[in-house]
């Protein structure tokens, strides 16, 4: 149960032939990368994320651990610094916001990140994973995955200032005008 061989891969059609070298061309200058070395810049939490990212999808780990590490991600990416309390609500109501815009059901993005927030919490704190059918874990792993994978060329593409979008999403929840100005922003590069 613990060990999955899954590759994560992404098909392309013909349709990608011209999308495709225009997204590079676009995003390649907006990676946190090191101008000397080409490394990740891992002291930012897009760096941080990205890290995360190749964690959950290139490691022979535990599926368990797998979640951890795209829950990691996305906690860099939507999680202030100064937050202390109720973080797995925070946390998964601004990735379902966020990713409604990309045609992602906000109520199933947000029970998911829930649920896979409380299996890295269990298994960070060494509780054993009950309950839960392999299927299902995978399940969850996968979507959680795919969470961190959009969020990234969201976050990549947008280049706010992460405190000044993470208060325009919690705006958005609340306020037209503020869900009007974060789909404006995201916009631009569906």
């Amino acid at each position: 149960m613990r060990w999955w061989s899954k590759t994560y891969s992404y098909s392309l059609d013909e349709s990608d032939a011209e999308k495709l070298p225009q997204f590079v061309a676009k995003i390649k200058g907006k990676l946190p990368i090191k101008e000397k070395t080409g490394c990740l810049v891992t002291e930012i939490p897009l760096g941080i994320a990205i890290l995360r990212y190749q964690d959950a999808i290139l490691k022979p780990e535990a599926t368990e651990n797998k979640i951890a590490y795209a829950v990691m991600g996305l906690e860099a990416l939507y999680l202030k610094v100064e937050e202390r309390e109720e973080l797995s609500r925070r946390l998964a109501q601004r990735v379902a916001k966020l990713l409604s815009f990309c045609g992602e059901k906000p109520i199933k993005v947000y029970n998911l990140v829930k649920e896979a927030y409380e299996i890295r919490s269990n298994f960070v704190h060494g509780s054993p994973l009950q309950n839960k059918k392999p299927q299902e874990v995978k399940k969850i792993l996968d979507s959680i995955i795919e969470y961190l994978r959009k969020s990234i060329i969201i976050f990549i593409q947008l280049q706010e200032e992460k405190e000044k979008l993470l208060s325009l999403i919690d705006n958005a929840l609340l306020e037209k005008h503020a869900e009007d100005r974060l789909q404006n922003l995201i916009k631009g590069f569906r």
